[in-house]
Formats: C-alpha cells, sequence, structure tokens
C-alpha cells in the first residue's frame, strides 16, 4: 500500500491533521506580530488620548482615583484661590450661561451678601412665603452691602438687574463667609412655588472658606482725634479724620477726601440762603413733586455739645436713596450749609462713605447759636389739658401695633391701659421716652398712656408697650418685652 508523504494530501484530498514544524513557525511569527502590532496602538492611543506622559520610553504610573464626590460634583466656574489683587469671579456667571439639571450637585466660588439690616417689614414677604430672595440671601460674583443707611433712612440694595446672581436657601444658606466655594443643587421642588425659582440654590456645604464674614457695620470712631476745621469768618466748624485731605475748590466749596475712598469726596458749600437754586429751594418746600428733582426727606440731626441739636433738610437724588447721592442743608440766619456726597448703588455701593459723611456731620456745628433751655422735671401729677379717651388710646396703639408686625394667628389686643403722670410712666420703665435735651420731639406731657398689647406667636406670646401723649396722641415709645 503506498503511503501519503507530509506534504501531500490525506485520504480522500483531506487535510493532515498537523502542521509540519516549517508551517508551525510561519504561523507563529504571524500571530507575534499581530500582538505586537495591537500592543503598540493600545500604547499610542494610551498617550495621546489619556495624557500619560512618557519618560526616557516608560510611562509614567497612573494617577490615583478621584473621590467619589469628586467625581460626581463638577465644579462650574470656579478657580482656586488668589492673591486680595486677583478676586475670584465668574462662578455665578458661568453657571447661570451652562446650568446643570435640577438636583444635581455642582460647586461654585460666590460671594454672599453682607450687611443686612433689619427694619419692620423688611423679610415679611420671605417669612409668609418660604421663600428666600435675592434682597435676603444673595450670592454674586462681586461683593454686595445688601443695606444702604443714612441718618434715619433705610433701603435695600439689590444686585444689578443684569448682573448673574442666585438666591441662596436651605439650612446651610445661614452664617455663609463673605467669599468661598459653596457646594448644593437648583431646581429643588420646594422653591417651585417661589419667584426666580430657577435662580434659588440650596445649599449642602461651604467645601472652602476665601474670606470670612467682616462685622456687618464699620466701627464707631473716635472724634476727638480728629482734625478740626472752621470755614473763613468762623461761620461753621467741623471735623474729620487726620489722614483724610481738605482742599478748597473756589466758590465757597470745600472737598473732603479719604484715601481709602479719592472716588467719593464730601463736599462742602457755604451759599447766602437767597443764593439757594429757586429749583432746589422749591423741591425741598414740596413733597409732592412729580418725578426728578429732589425730594425734602426727614431732618438730619448733628450733635452739638451744650447747644441745641442743628437740624438740616435730607435731600436724596431724584427722592431715592438708591439713586446714589445725598445733599444735608444746615440754614442758619442768612447762611446755608450743602453737604453733598454721592455713593454709588449695587455693587459700587461702599457702606463706609455714608458712615464716615454721617460721622463727619455729627461734628458740624454752626457757631453762635444759643445753648440749651435747662430739662425741667417730670411732671408728678395729672396736668389740666383735656386727655384722650381710653378708647381713643387703645385704638391707635393696636393701629400702630398691627401695621408693623403681622401675627401668624389671631390678632392683637390690649391687655392693659392706664392713664399716669409723666413721672410714673418714666418710673414703670415699659419702654425708654428718651427724655433728654437733645429729643427736640419730646413733649413734656401732662399725661401718659401705658398700653399693654399682646398677640400669639408660634410657641410664646408677644407682649409690647406703647406709650402716648395722652393730650395729644403722640407716639412716645413702643417696645417689646420676652415673655
Amino acid at each position: 500500500m503506498a503511503q501519503s508523504t507530509a506534504s501531500g494530501d490525506g485520504p480522500n484530498g483531506s487535510k493532515p491533521a498537523s502542521l509540519s514544524g516549517r508551517s508551525r513557525s510561519l504561523w507563529l511569527l504571524l500571530a507575534g506580530g499581530m500582538l505586537l502590532a495591537a500592543l503598540a496602538g493600545l500604547a499610542w492611543i494610551g498617550r495621546h488620548r489619556l495624557g500619560n506622559p512618557t519618560i526616557s520610553g516608560q510611562s509614567s504610573p497612573p494617577a490615583p482615583p478621584a473621590s467619589a464626590s469628586a467625581a460626581t460634583t463638577p465644579t462650574l466656574g470656579a478657580s482656586e484661590p488668589s492673591s486680595a489683587d486677583q478676586p475670584h469671579t465668574g462662578g455665578i456667571a458661568a453657571l447661570l450661561a451652562h446650568p446643570p439639571p435640577a438636583l444635581a450637585t455642582v460647586a461654585v466660588d460666590a460671594y454672599h451678601g453682607e450687611g443686612y439690616r433689619s427694619w419692620p417689614g423688611r423679610g415679611r414677604a420671605e417669612s409668609m412665603s418660604g421663600c428666600p430672595s435675592s434682597d435676603s440671601s444673595p450670592l454674586v460674583d462681586q461683593p454686595l452691602w445688601q443695606t444702604i443707611h443714612f441718618g434715619g433712612t433705610s433701603s435695600s440694595n439689590h444686585p444689578p438687574p443684569e448682573s448673574p446672581w442666585l438666591i441662596a436657601a436651605g439650612p446651610r444658606a445661614g452664617g455663609l463667609p463673605r467669599f468661598g466655594r459653596l457646594q448644593g443643587h437648583l431646581g429643588d421642588p420646594q422653591f417651585a412655588h417661589c419667584n426666580d425659582a430657577e435662580r434659588i440654590f440650596v445649599v449642602e456645604s461651604v467645601v472652602e472658606v476665601y474670606e470670612p464674614r467682616s462685622p456687618d457695620w464699620p466701627p464707631t470712631p473716635d472724634l476727638s482725634a480728629w482734625t478740626e476745621f472752621e470755614t473763613p469768618g468762623g461761620g461753621a466748624q467741623l471735623r474729620y479724620p487726620a489722614s483724610w485731605t481738605i482742599a478748597a475748590n473756589g466758590d465757597g466749596t470745600w472737598a473732603l477726601s479719604n484715601p481709602d475712598l479719592p472716588a467719593y469726596p464730601l463736599t462742602l458749600q457755604v451759599l447766602r440762603t437767597d443764593a439757594v437754586p429757586e429749583t432746589t429751594q422749591t423741591a425741598v418746600a414740596d413733597r409732592r413733586l412729580p418725578g426728578g428733582g429732589y425730594w425734602r426727606n426727614e431732618a438730619q440731626v448733628a450733635n452739638s455739645g451744650n447747644r441745641p441739636r442743628l437740624e438740616g433738610d435730607t435731600i436724596f437724588c431724584n427722592g431715592y436713596i438708591q439713586d446714589g447721592c445725598v445733599e444735608v442743608r444746615f440754614t442758619q440766619a442768612a447762611t446755608t450749609y450743602v453737604f453733598r456726597q454721592e455713593y454709588g448703588s449695587g455693587f459700587d455701593y461702599d457702606p463706609r462713605v455714608l458712615a464716615s459723611a454721617q460721622d463727619i456731620l455729627d461734628t458740624f456745628e454752626i457757631m453762635g447759636r444759643a445753648t440749651i433751655t435747662p430739662v425741667p422735671p417730670p411732671k408728678a401729677a395729672l396736668g389740666p389739658g383735656t386727655f384722650w379717651t381710653r378708647e381713643q388710646a387703645e385704638r391707635m396703639a393696636l393701629d400702630m401695633i398691627q401695621g408693623a408686625i403681622t401675627l401668624p394667628t389671631g390678632s392683637w389686643r390690649v391687655r392693659d391701659a392706664q392713664l399716669v403722670p409723666e413721672a410714673e410712666a418714666l418710673a414703670r420703665g415699659g419702654c425708654d421716652m428718651h427724655r433728654a435735651s437733645d429729643n427736640q420731639g419730646y413733649t413734656y406731657p401732662d399725661g401718659v398712656w401705658l398700653l399693654e398689647l399682646t398677640g400669639a406667636a408660634t410657641e410664646r406670646e408677644l407682649v409690647y408697650f406703647t406709650y402716648l401723649d395722652a393730650s395729644t396722641g403722640y407716639h412716645l415709645c413702643t417696645e417689646g418685652q420676652p415673655r
């Protein structure tokens, strides 16, 4: 029987079950080459797509895995802390330009509004609706002082409408730093009913503090250490900080400049009363001016040692404290002293400007005024005047308290009302009537209505005392008592 050769076909033309040694070598060589090519391709992809550098032909060790929070918490517009002359900005703008999905946790660098000052009615809408607002808790890309205050007038200072801003909300929104990296989310369903719901940022945590919160109001200066200035001819005098400069601008005008805030000098102009512009005189006399011009506000007061307090007219530009400038006018005989201060608004407002102007005005004095009339002693018995009835006094007190404080349930009521002499009202001490020589509004009443008002709040009772001049109904004071 003939035998097949190694290179021949098997029986019936089939291939042999194994390869010869030479063929096997060729196949192994080919497979090894393909494997090396594949490995080289993977190495090239790793270097170019993953960014792993090579040193002397060797790959660097793999980077450690990122934490779970870093992998799931993108930072929008955030930057690492820099020096004081390179402020962090852009976090809010970047987030609003590319808003994340609702409830997605993100981190953002932001300034939190500061200098919030409360007054009756401020915050009432937020407490009733359960919705935070840009007035109560703004987040912005640059510092924002939330309250403009001068004399007896205060107003909210909002971020400009065209600027990027958010509203901080949630339990962690209280006590935020002036500037820091905050972690939180937008689109929380509990605030879906609120105005600006798309801008309410629920703070989950403070990741990093870049700048801590500073005191809400500038410190009270030592006025005795200030430099004294007297107008030519000795008509008036004032004091100003030793680091400031004062320069005559001509036409009886001086500019007092703070080296830290040179763009906002306080100017003083001395005018003859008949030289005050007629348009301004009309505006001061008429509170009902239709739009524009100036508008007379409440009196501005300067302390004056042993003289009666010095009163003047406070006039905000265009009638609004938010419009960024104010004039205060003091008139004595034929001379008017006009102080003017510009202070900006929005991000441009710096509270130190108006605080310094107020402090300087508190030192201003017009020479030659009469000294204070001695304060009479308190009246120990009811005077002869015709007094308001108890019903009139109760109605007045309830109208005032209901307009100032809204109760969550029920209404205010009068628990007690007594007509007493001035001396007894002072001795009771329910509230401070400010009976002093510098209180020109005090009436030295012939009798005082003492009213105790109560109302129910959440889990406690509110108690307020209101004192009224029994002859005129003039409001002497109201103060709350803890219960």
